[in-house]
């Protein structure tokens, strides 16, 4: 499933996201963002999400976005 989500997250608009700031994906959705604080978002989303692997992504800068 990581590699769905991967895949989902690559064709996803992040320009409603700032640069540098962290997307929780699970399941092909966006469920938590922060640009600090990754670890305690990540603990919670864990305890909320028990049987799920969640996806960590970092919103890119504008001159390292690659369009492929």
């Amino acid at each position: 499933m990581e590699s769905e989500n991967f895949e989902w997250l690559a064709g996803v608009d992040l320009s409603k996201f700032e640069e540098g700031e962290y997307l929780i994906v699970i399941d092909k959705k966006i469920v938590a963002h922060t640009k600090e604080n990754l670890k305690s978002v990540l603990e919670k989303i864990r305890k909320e999400y028990k049987e799920k692997t969640p996806l960590v992504a970092k919103v890119p800068s504008k001159e390292n976005l690659i369009l492929i």
